[in-house]
């Protein structure tokens, strides 16, 4: 889904595994997390393509394991 202010933005689903605290959720500001079955999840709508990379690569320094990612098409 894009945005009409902004046709790059996306809308992510980012499935971890493991549960979340609820600290971690000032830790993704503008993102829902749901906590699943031995799995959360972090979703919602960002700017573009480069802040997923960076979403992304925050993950990855936190040590997060990513089971998935689904985001819809960027409309170019």
């Amino acid at each position: 889904m894009t945005d009409v202010k902004n046709p790059q933005s996306i809308t992510v689903e980012i499935i971890i595994k493991g549960s979340t605290s609820p600290q971690m959720e000032g830790w993704f500001e503008g993102l829902s997390m749901i906590t699943g079955e031995g799995n959360s999840s972090i979703s919602g709508t960002l700017p573009d393509q480069q802040a997923l990379y960076g979403l992304v690569n925050y993950l990855r320094d936190l040590g997060v394991s990513i089971l998935s990612i689904k985001m819809d098409p960027i409309n170019d």
